[in-house]
């Protein structure tokens, strides 16, 4: 597999790989892991297959407890991930119950806090969840390092990082920003901007 591995800072790792949407649109994929406050645990945003390179990296930073399905279309390898951490928290949104194959212990609109009681990972990530969203998105930020970590939410098009590994062939981004740029994905664009003023507005209801 094509995995390209980078530190972004001190305890937070990603893990890029190619990814094909319907076959025809390279968007890529990207798996995150953040080594919580305790300095022993692990939350992993898992979006990615997992492999071998993959699983010593994410252990040479701690105890996965977390693994986050961001929202409702990123669960595909969460099963995976499950399987080599069953003793993690596996969370993310209520169309993961029945799809991921996996028990879905937190879930984003429906329960208070899925991250659960821990008050570490509580410290340090904030949620936020727009069900406004197609995909009803769920937004992490890491508040010591100010690192916002999300899925289809923003996009950063074309996917040239997942597809920087040896072998792993060349993104294209003409296609894909005709798809997507006039989508609710485009953080400048009028859909996306009213879709967020009117998560907002609820939220203050």
């Amino acid at each position: 597999m094509c995995l390209q591995i980078r530190e972004v800072t001190q305890g937070i790792r990603t893990y890029s790989c190619p990814f094909t949407r319907m076959g025809v649109m390279p968007i890529g994929g990207r798996s995150t892991a953040v080594r919580l406050s305790d300095n022993k645990s692990v939350l992993v945003v898992a979006s990615t297959p997992m492999t071998a390179a993959t699983r010593t990296s994410v252990d040479e930073l701690g105890t996965v407890k977390y693994l986050i399905a961001p929202d409702a279309e990123h669960y595909l390898f969460l099963k995976d991930w499950a399987a080599v951490y069953p003793n993690a928290r596996v969370c993310g949104v209520e169309r993961h119950i029945q799809s991921a194959g996996v028990p879905i212990t937190g879930v984003w609109g429906r329960d208070p806090n899925p991250l659960g009681d821990d008050p570490v990972v509580n410290a340090d990530f904030a949620s936020e969840f727009v069900s406004g969203h197609i995909n009803k998105e769920v937004a992490l930020l890491h508040k010591p390092s100010g690192t916002l970590i999300q899925a289809d939410l923003l996009f950063n098009l074309p996917a040239n990082e997942q597809y920087s590994a040896p072998g792993a062939g060349k993104p294209t981004g003409g296609l894909i920003r005709f798809v997507f740029n006039p989508a609710s994905m485009n953080p400048y664009n009028s859909k996306f901007q009213n879709m967020v003023h009117g998560q907002v507005a609820r939220d203050k209801k």
